[in-house]
């Protein structure tokens, strides 16, 4: 037999484990993410645990052609140091890029790379020497590193730059269309934390060639925007769905406006202004009340915007501008043509408190480009499958 006042003690401490675990629930079921969607629908297949630090920036991509699916890149915070210019003091902020391979409904960090601050580094990733395998680049004012995946770990490996000016920005894609792939950078006229608010930025096209050297094929002026709200590189890719690549740039403004984009092709060593999208003519196919905090505001995208492919087709993930007073947190999926941005899908999350990021995400066994990744603040992701597409 029980004695009375030990039986009293557990009859309390049941009472206390319940009442912790129904606020624990109630707790969860009110911050949990959920996407709410219109035009397209999606399925939630798993949950995973990433790096809970500040998010720099993310990416999806096979780490090699040893892969069948896409690893995830996160470029996190990694700390600051504190430095003077002019008397002025300051602080630099670090990043640094780590690889998680997604097996078995689980994130495995099987690499972590160099340390790298916002000054004087940017980084891209791809298949930059024709060989099948993409890489990751940390790129410096006179060289570039290559950390190349053999199955076992990264292979560091080191390229010279020939023209020494500080990098912003990066992206590796067949610019030329002529199906070897070319290193595009955006780089600064200034040094230091005065680039901020005076910097311009000019274009570097870089060729690679056999002997793993890279040649300048184009060289523009410095007519770029730099400093806190800069022009940004957003892809280079099949954004109109006819075969052919363009280099999309956002212009920089701020982040409560609709963005402007310029579309530009290269071709035999020259770089054309094809159009600049000011979303003048944007449409939308769905059936949504005008509900935006700003008129001007409805069915308009701003910031970089990932591809997604489905059936064969390019897409457009972008974040929209606030749909309600609060800040926003809604993705649209859309095409383009030559004089329409078309919007078929929304993807509205059911709190706007994490960072929005959405990435489209290749998994082994499944079609290409049929899953979203939802990564917030906290380090949690959840993966989507994309059911279909209404159009």
């Amino acid at each position: 037999m029980v004695p009375l006042r030990k039986n009293k003690h557990m009859k309390k401490t049941r009472f206390f484990v319940t009442f912790i675990f129904i606020l624990l629930l109630i707790f969860s079921s009110v911050n949990a993410v959920e996407l709410n969607t219109y035009g397209i629908k999606l399925v939630k297949d798993f949950e995973l645990d990433l790096d809970s630090n500040m998010l720099w920036t993310s990416f999806t991509a096979p780490i090699s052609s040893l892969s069948e699916s896409d690893q995830i890149i996160l470029a996190c915070y990694d700390g600051y140091k504190k430095a003077k210019e002019k008397n002025a003091e300051f602080s630099i902020n670090y990043y640094r890029p780590k690889a998680f391979e997604i097996k078995n409904q689980q994130a495995k960090l099987i690499w972590t790379g160099p340390k790298l601050n916002e000054l004087e580094n940017a980084m891209a990733y791809g298949d930059l020497f024709g060989d099948n395998t993409k890489a990751f680049y940390a790129i410096y004012k006179n060289r570039i590193e290559q950390y190349k995946y053999n199955g076992k770990k990264f292979v560091k490996q080191e390229f010279k730059l020939p023209v020494l000016y500080t990098p912003k920005q990066a992206k590796i894609g067949d610019i030329d269309n002529d199906g070897k792939n070319e290193l595009v950078i955006f780089v600064s006229d200034k040094e230091g934390i005065s680039a901020a608010s005076s910097e311009k930025l000019s274009l570097i096209i870089y060729k690679p060639n056999e002997k793993g050297e890279l040649t300048v094929a184009y060289f523009g002026t410095f007519s770029y925007k730099g400093g806190q709200n800069s022009d940004s590189l957003v892809c280079i890719d099949d954004i109109y769905n006819t075969g052919q690549n363009k280099l999309v740039i956002r212009m920089g403004k701020a982040d409560i406006a609709p963005s402007e984009y310029k579309i530009l092709s290269f071709q035999s060593n020259k770089l054309y202004k094809e159009r600049v999208l000011d979303q003048s003519n944007n449409i939308t196919l769905l059936d949504l009340e005008d509900t935006a905090h700003n008129p001007e505001w409805q069915n308009k995208i701003k910031n970089d915007f990932s591809i997604i492919k489905l059936n064969g087709k390019n897409y457009l993930l972008a974040p929209m501008l606030p749909q309600t007073a609060n800040p926003s947190n809604t993705m649209a999926v859309l095409s383009l043509t030559d004089k329409k941005l078309i919007i078929y899908a929304e993807i509205r999350l059911g709190s706007s408190s994490g960072a929005l990021n959405i990435l489209p995400l290749n998994l082994s066994g499944k079609s290409a480009n049929s899953n979203l990744l939802y990564l917030n603040d906290s380090g949690k992701a959840e993966v989507y499958s994309i059911v279909n597409l209404e159009e």
